[in-house]
């Protein structure tokens, strides 16, 4: 950030300590954690599969876009991206897979063909173990339940 009205010792520290931060990562994403994105990414790509409406096709295409970038960087243990910046971000790692995340997504919206997109689902999900519905089951906290 821009120390106002000008560094100082305490605003360096807190810089530094910022950016200590930000280069250890973040935490390591739990395997409920990668099962819950897997379950909400399979659940889009399957309304976008049989899109009840044009409007549903649309959303459901918007919110997979972030899913799919969020769900690029915290299965690797890196800092997300959110809306415009998620496929700069992936270029700076991998600049294909970001020509590939952009064509899926021009296709998606421009020709309204979700085939592309379904298939880079499956192929960012595929290490983790793939689209996740049948059986699928996530217990609620013990102390959440009555």
């Amino acid at each position: 950030g821009v120390c106002i009205p000008e560094e100082n010792n305490f605003s360096l520290s807190i810089k530094k300590k910022a950016q200590g931060f930000i280069d250890k990562g973040p935490e390591e994403w739990t395997q409920d954690q990668l099962n819950m994105a897997r379950y909400g990414i399979t659940d889009l790509v399957d309304d976008i599969r049989s899109p009840l409406s044009n409007s549903d096709f649309l959303g459901a295409g918007a919110r997979l876009y972030e899913t799919l970038g969020n769900f690029y960087f915290r299965s690797r243990n890196k800092w997300s991206a959110k809306g415009k910046t998620i496929s700069r971000k992936i270029k700076k790692e991998n600049t294909s897979l970001a020509l590939e995340f952009d064509k899926a997504f021009f296709e998606l919206y421009q020709k309204y063909d979700p085939q592309s997109v379904i298939q880079l689902a499956e192929k960012l999900l595929s290490p983790y173990g793939g689209l996740l519905f049948d059986k699928f089951k996530l217990e609620a906290n013990e102390n959440w339940r009555k």
